[in-house]
């Protein structure tokens, strides 16, 4: 099932919240991502999981 507009504006908004070295961490590999979202936003992560990987890449892009 794909992400909500709302549900990834949500993601995009913690990972902003963030300083910038605890961003690059999350961001650093695709475990470290999903784990991340798996503890913060367990039902996004259950309803996306199998989308994920296109989803970190885009997200490295958009805060690299």
């Amino acid at each position: 099932m794909p992400m909500t507009n709302a549900e990834r504006a949500k993601v995009i908004d913690l990972l902003d919240r963030l300083d910038g070295q605890k961003r690059q961490n999350i961001l650093s590999s695709f475990e470290a991502f999903t784990s991340w979202l798996s503890s913060t936003l367990y039902t996004v992560y259950v309803k996306v999981k199998e989308q994920l990987s296109r989803f970190w890449g885009w997200l490295c892009e958009a805060f690299a």
